[in-house]
């Protein structure tokens, strides 16, 4: 049972079943605002997890305000091996995570900040970028990419991202 804060809010809520259908571990993730899981990964042993948080507590680390990109990775028992949020004042959240072969990730999603750990390129906060984040091993920020266009990138009209055999 994942027990939320209020009925109005989310959090991530994990869990590993095996081939018969059995719960082998189970574990709520995030703070006491919305946390709206959005992508996950599996790469060497490691599940790395794409969060849009609202939340400043619990599991929450470095959040800058609006819904941040929070990432997380879990072992293999679902404890949190690291936290991290990247974003900006506005609402900035995570769509996809490619496994890099350096052992980082590139994370991609939408960015309305134009503060903060996003790089500004202009425009009103409310148009929405699509932002690409390299990240090292440990969650970090190694560098950034935020592209705009006339019409601002929205969840409701998706950008497809495809990771080429080179990591391009």
């Amino acid at each position: 049972d994942c027990t939320l804060p209020t009925p109005e809010f989310y959090n991530v809520w994990l869990y590993e079943i095996d081939m018969d259908g059995n719960i082998l571990w189970q574990q709520c993730y995030g703070g006491s605002n919305n946390d709206s899981p959005k992508t996950v990964v599996q790469s060497g042993g490691k599940i790395i997890v794409g969060v849009a948080s609202s939340s400043w507590d619990g599991d929450i680390v470095n959040q800058h305000g609006g819904d941040d990109f929070w990432l997380f990775e879990i072992d293999n028992n679902g404890a949190i091996e690291w936290s991290n949020c990247l974003g900006g004042s506005y609402y900035d959240f995570p769509t996809e995570i490619f496994p890099l072969s350096d052992g980082g990730y590139m994370v991609v999603g939408y960015a309305g900040s134009t503060d903060g750990d996003v790089a500004s390129v202009g425009g009103a906060w409310h148009n929405k970028k699509l932002w690409f984040v390299k990240i090292n091993e440990e969650g970090i920020g190694q560098w950034q990419r935020t592209i705009r266009s006339r019409k601002h990138f929205d969840i409701m009209h998706p950008s497809f991202i495809l990771q080429k055999n080179d990591n391009t």
